[in-house]
């Protein structure tokens, strides 16, 4: 089975490459015979930048995420971002294979953590050529104090959802077929005995994960999937390579399903803050769970069963 993991991931990326190019090729076309004609120039629209014949897909509920400021460029940027995660997900699979997680130093994770930088960073250059911050990502969020109870809850309700999950014998089904139901971070977490990689590991699960995932995912693949293939395929799509990316088979099912709820709740407050307060929450227990195994607390790991899918 472990032979195969490469390959299921390999289908889940060109399962989501199809559904987005069917999609966006769907709404070029349906654009082609309703608006300007096949080979006539589309001008937009000089108020809302709005391509004539290619309207804004219907939003969910109050649908707060804007797109009116997104180019046709902007499907060439998320396309090298998929083709980035794609490449460095499915090498990792390739490689990690035998790697002994143990020899980790702290000075290697905080280069990795400043290379993953590099991602958001040139998302929010390339953002800032269109628009504000605020603009983009809502950073001026009123309501921001909704978010201080609302991301403990989404916890909670997701926790249950994972523990129902996992009662029904998920974890068991896939310890059967080979697969480690343990992903490689939540061991390095465990069993670490330097404070630093352990001080490094933490900070990058509550803090830069939060920040730089729904930056790059929710802040910028999500919207543009939005506006040129539709919101339900931006949803599934973002969400489904959300969740590939961390490359944890026993993962995909609980990340997907997290994934969605941060799309869900960032439509409805139109704010970047919502999503990161989800997902820093979420990683912040799992972390608090976990430190309690290494302490041998019996009593807070119970925390690990209402968890025992962790991502990062």
């Amino acid at each position: 089975m472990p032979d195969l993991i490469p390959t299921i991931f390999s289908i889940l990326y060109a399962l989501t490459l199809l559904i987005a190019v069917v999609a966006i090729g769907y709404r070029f076309l349906r654009r082609d015979r309703t608006g300007p004609g096949i080979g006539a120039p589309a001008m937009p629209d000089e108020q809302t930048g709005e391509i004539a014949g290619f309207p804004e897909p219907p939003p969910i509920l109050p649908g707060k995420v804007k797109t009116a400021f997104y180019r046709r460029g902007d499907l060439m940027g998320i396309s090298l971002l998929y083709l980035l995660f794609v490449n460095a997900s499915l090498g990792s699979l390739k490689s990690q294979q035998g790697t002994d997680l143990s020899a980790i130093t702290a000075s290697q994770l905080f280069v990795g953590m400043l290379i993953q930088l590099i991602i958001p960073a040139v998302v929010v250059v390339a953002a800032m050529r269109l628009t504000s911050l605020n603009e983009w990502l809502g950073l001026r969020w009123r309501q921001w104090r909704e978010a201080l109870w609302i991301a403990p809850v989404s916890v909670i309700l997701l926790a249950a959802i994972f523990y129902g999950i996992d009662s029904i014998g998920y974890r068991e089904w896939l310890e059967s077929l080979g697969v480690e139901t343990k992903q490689d971070t939540v061991a390095l977490l465990e069993n670490t005995r330097d404070p630093a990689v352990l001080g490094m590991m933490i900070i990058a699960a509550v803090v830069m994960a939060p920040l730089w995932e729904e930056l790059v995912f929710r802040g910028y693949l999500y919207p543009v999937l939005k506006k040129y293939g539709g919101i339900w395929v931006a949803a599934l799509c973002s969400s489904l390579l959300f969740a590939a990316i961390h490359n944890s088979l026993v993962s995909i099912l609980p990340l997907f399903l997290l994934a969605l709820m941060m799309v869900w709740l960032y439509e409805r407050s139109g704010s970047i803050w919502m999503p990161i307060a989800i997902h820093a929450c979420f990683n912040g227990l799992s972390v608090l769970g976990i430190l309690a195994v290494r302490n041998q607390n019996a009593n807070s790991a119970i925390l690990l069963e209402w968890l025992p899918f962790l991502p990062y």
